[in-house]
């Protein structure tokens, strides 16, 4: 089932405690992209595109981003019935969270610039790749869907769109406060400085030598 957002309030007091910018800077320090965190508890702390209810059936590691890659990560998980579990896929502009059906943990969070596939890949069957920024792994997530399949792949677009958007307003923003700080900058002024006043590090001699001796 999927839920718009309009209808769904993202669970913030069970994945945003402490507040999501400490957790970012946290998290940042500790695995070294405060950037990437920055995102993936800014983006969980708005409320999702839509929220689908399904059952995740883990995920596996798979050799390349291309849909092949896909099917092949979806075929070696599709008859896993060990460990899986009831979730909530829940798709923002900025990553693709997976909470836990009923406590509403966080399973999985994947920004939307390691995801290079997102489609339907069997009957009720949906999968993302996502690349691990460090490691190089990419790794296929697998959800069973009773229904709406093809709406999954449908909204992720959606979602990166909004992405590439919102990374254009940020590099805009940044650029034109790299402009204004660059105008109120004091400027630097050099009138009524003689020759006498600079020293050239050419002509100095250094101590304890480097003169001739007469």
């Amino acid at each position: 089932n999927v839920t718009p957002a309009s209808a769904h309030a993202p669970p913030r007091s069970s994945v945003l405690s402490p507040p999501s910018g400490f957790l970012a800077e946290a998290c940042g320090y500790l695995c070294g992209n405060l950037e990437e965190c920055r995102l993936i508890f800014g983006a969980m702390a708005a409320a999702p595109l839509a929220t689908f209810d399904c059952t995740y059936l883990g995920n596996t590691p798979v050799d390349g981003r291309s849909k092949e890659a896909a099917r092949a990560g979806t075929s070696a998980l599709a008859d896993n019935e060990s460990n899986v579990r009831k979730v909530q896929l829940q798709v923002f502009a900025e990553n693709l969270v997976v909470l836990g059906g009923l406590t509403k943990n966080l399973v999985v969070s994947s920004p939307m610039p390691s995801i290079s596939y997102v489609g339907v890949t069997g009957e009720n069957l949906v999968c993302y790749l996502s690349t691990d920024k460090t490691s190089g792994v990419t790794l296929c997530h697998v959800f069973r869907v009773k229904q709406d399949c093809a709406e999954i792949p449908l909204v992720v677009q959606q979602a990166f769109g909004a992405f590439a958007e919102a990374r254009r307003r940020r590099k805009e923003e940044k650029q034109q406060q790299q402009q204004r700080e660059q105008a109120a900058a004091p400027k630097l002024r050099l009138d009524g400085l003689g020759d006498s006043n600079v020293s050239r590090v050419d002509d100095a001699t250094p101590e304890g030598g480097g003169g001739s001796s007469s």
